[in-house]
């Protein structure tokens, strides 16, 4: 799977409650044809990572995380592609920002146990 970003980084306002808000769309190619594009104004809490794994995984604002993860959760929100899709996508755009494997794997196992109940939602 190979991903082109619009935008290696992202302009966004931080909002109360942990959120952050897109200030600009950012968009994903996905093996040269397949786009999922986020748009103005979409707010995500970055990558969920509970704070007692902050120190082991990282903060889910760090640089290397929130493109990914705003993708993510896009995709988790607006169901434009299936949760083991998006998932995967996390997976690769973490590994692309030069993530550990070991760290995005664990972040990438974490979503497809763990995140159930935020895609239903």
């Amino acid at each position: 799977m190979k991903l082109e970003y619009s935008k290696q980084y992202i302009i966004f306002r931080f909002l109360k409650d942990d959120q952050i808000e897109t200030l600009e769309p950012v968009s994903v190619i996905i093996d040269g044809s397949l786009i999922i594009e986020v748009p103005k104004g979409f707010i995500t809490d970055g990558a969920s990572i509970p704070v007692f794994f902050h120190r082991l995984i990282g903060h889910p604002f760090k640089s290397k995380f929130i493109v990914p993860a705003l993708i993510h959760d896009f995709c988790y929100t607006s169901h434009c592609v299936s949760k083991d899709y998006a998932d995967t996508v996390f997976y690769k755009g973490l590994l692309s920002y030069n993530v550990p494997k070991w760290r995005a794997w664990m972040m990438w196992k974490s979503v497809k146990w763990f995140g159930k109940s935020a895609w239903k939602n």
